[in-house]
């Protein structure tokens, strides 16, 4: 058997001392605990005129909740308070879009369903890039012209959703509430969430200026929806969960489509997403924060993805300052349970995984120890096959010194599957070394067209037994339990 390199070795050696693969680097946590939040810490926003509600939950489960109605307010706020979400909605009409991949796709031209916009630049206009709010649409699309070339940078557009309502009413011959209520509100039981406006018999955060009661009509597509803090968090578990699009469709569906002017922004379908970098973890690294912000006069509301940790926020406010309200309770939100779900996968991962494994053939003189450590994913410290020092090999075919050398554990996201990277210390501060090559090292070395950048777990009853090399056709049990480096 020979040992295949599908990339060239030279290109090892760019990558940072620490450069893991995009995405996760552990499983997600598994959660099962009291409110994560303290009380005291809302103090502030308390001193607003808003009352306000926000959830957060790991895995699905409840993480933290708290309400606050203001004095000036005269309705007890809970989970089931109905405020108006305004423009988080277009999450409901992009879902909408997708759901309905038979009729509709990104890729068609919105003249297909809306005829009216045939001819000129509207024929670069696709569904997609009103998802994506790409199109270069002006706020006033009776008087003014394209304020963008079609696909050239993003520009906010609420009228990008109204055409995407029109769209889906011809899409399926139905109104578009109609098609909300069908393809998502009724399947997913969101008995609180809808477009009528609550009567004074509800439990509603009706407060302050009329209009935004109102039945918004043609904008429903793009603000229209009521919801209450539970309805909502519910609403983002399912699409975390996949239970309407399948697992696949989920992933494509939570990534940028293009990026704003700082390193820390992109622009979704219709995501804002944030990466902020300055959490408090031990791997210090930007986290993926897929979010939609709405407003409308007296409401506020913010819905959190964050798909790493399988978690979720749901933020609403009502008040007249609704929005400064939202804005505080998001970075409280976020500081709060991205540590503490980082925490969990870490040593949650640490108490499934970490340990030494030895070969049953003892004529092999073959073992693996797998450690936590303050590094991204686990580390490999140790890795010896007949006899021989796995890192002295792969340091030698990569051409970096030992000692500037290093093996990594990833998760796959693909069960007990993981991925081992190889890391070598760069700290070069050149053009070239500010990439991150990890992407493009994925299944670059084989022996015998067996990967042997890859670790299969064997896990019986939720403990691991040991783990299968398959490029060394090699399976070492578990022995001991390794601790922390």
């Amino acid at each position: 058997m020979r040992l295949h390199k599908l990339l060239l070795v030279g290109i090892l050696p760019s990558a940072f001392a620490y450069c893991p693969p995009p995405g996760p680097l552990l499983p997600p946590p598994d959660f099962h605990a009291n409110s994560v939040l303290n009380p005291d810490q809302t103090d502030a926003i308390k001193q607003l005129n808003a009352s306000f509600s926000i959830r957060g939950s790991i895995g699905g489960e409840p993480a933290f909740e708290f309400d606050y109605t203001a004095a000036s307010h005269n309705v007890t706020i809970t989970g089931n308070t109905m405020y108006r979400i305004a423009s988080v909605t277009k999450v409901f009409t992009v879902l909408a879009v997708l759901l309905q991949k038979e009729k509709m796709r990104m890729d068609d031209p919105i003249g297909k369903f809306v005829p009216e916009l045939k001819g000129g630049m509207w024929d670069d206009v696709t569904v997609g890039a009103l998802c994506s709010q790409t199109a270069g649409l002006p706020k006033d699309l009776l008087n003014n012209t394209f304020v963008y070339p079609v696909n050239s940078r993003p520009a906010y557009s609420s009228p990008a959703y109204i055409i995407l309502g029109f769209a889906l009413e011809n899409a399926t011959g139905k109104p578009y509430n109609d098609v909300i209520r069908d393809l998502i509100i009724k399947p997913l039981g969101l008995n609180l969430t809808g477009f009528d406006t609550p009567t004074p018999d509800k439990d509603i955060a009706l407060l302050g200026d009329p209009w935004s009661a109102r039945d918004f009509g043609t904008y429903n597509a793009t603000a229209g929806l009521w919801s209450t803090p539970n309805s909502l968090l519910a609403f983002l578990n399912s699409i975390l969960q996949s239970k309407l699009l399948s697992p696949a469709q989920t992933r494509a569906w939570l990534k940028p489509h293009t990026f704003t002017s700082t390193l820390t922004q992109a622009v979704g379908a219709p995501w804002e997403i944030m990466r902020p970098a300055n959490l408090n973890l031990t791997y210090p690294r930007p986290i993926d924060l897929y979010t939609k912000m709405g407003s409308v006069p007296t409401y506020a509301a913010h819905a959190v993805l964050i798909p790493e940790y399988d978690l979720a926020i749901s933020i609403m406010a009502a008040g007249s300052n609704s929005n400064e309200a939202v804005a505080k309770l998001i970075g409280m939100g976020v500081e709060n349970l991205v540590p503490i779900a980082d925490q969990l996968a870490r040593q949650q991962a640490a108490d499934k995984y970490v340990g030494t494994y030895v070969s049953t053939n003892l004529t092999n003189n073959a073992s693996l120890t797998i450690a936590l450590d303050d590094g991204p994913g686990l580390a490999i410290p140790e890795w010896k096959n007949q006899g021989k020092d796995m890192l002295d090999t792969f340091s030698q075919i990569a051409s970096v010194e030992r000692e500037n050398f290093g093996f990594r554990l990833y998760t796959m996201g693909l069960g007990d599957r993981w991925r081992v990277g190889f890391e070598s210390v760069k700290n070069g501060a050149s053009f070239a070394d500010m990439g991150c090559d990890s992407w493009l090292l994925v299944d670059s070395y084989r022996y015998g067209k067996q990967p042997l950048d890859e670790l299969e777990f064997r896990v019986k009853g939720g403990k691991v037994e040991g783990v299968w090399a398959p490029g060394l056709r090699l399976y070492l049990k578990k022995e001991t339990r390794y601790g922390r480096i």
